[in-house]
Parts: structure tokens; C-alpha cells; sequence
């Protein structure tokens, strides 16, 4: 594992994992402040898992 802090502040934490439920519920745990970047599968799975959040609180009527 790799923490790097850029310029901006923020922080680029690379390692490696396989993709699961248990891995892309950590990365949500984090919220807005997450990214991944690499590799793009896992990039489109999480991407696809906030939609569906945002599905629910877009369609839930509260």
C-alpha cells in the first residue's frame, strides 16, 4: 500500500485488492471524498453502485 499527498491536499492511496461487495461498501464508506481511478472496472462498478443510490433518493418522494 501507498499514500501519497498531492498538491491539492488530497491524498492518492494505491493497493491492491479483488473486486467485491465487501471492497466497493468500504470505498462507499467514504462518500463524495472517493475516487478510483484505476482499474477502470472497478471504476464503473462503484459509478454504477452511486447511481443506484442516487436513484433511491431521487425516487423515494421524502
Amino acid at each position: 500500500m501507498e499514500i501519497k499527498k498531492l498538491d491539492d491536499g488530497t491524498l492518492e492511496v494505491t493497493f491492491r485488492y479483488q473486486l467485491s461487495d465487501w471492497i466497493f461498501l468500504y470505498l462507499l464508506s467514504f462518500g463524495e471524498y472517493v475516487e478510483i481511478i484505476e482499474p477502470v472496472e472497478a471504476r464503473n462498478i462503484l459509478k454504477e453502485k452511486a447511481r443506484k443510490i442516487l436513484a433511491l433518493y431521487q425516487n423515494s418522494g421524502h
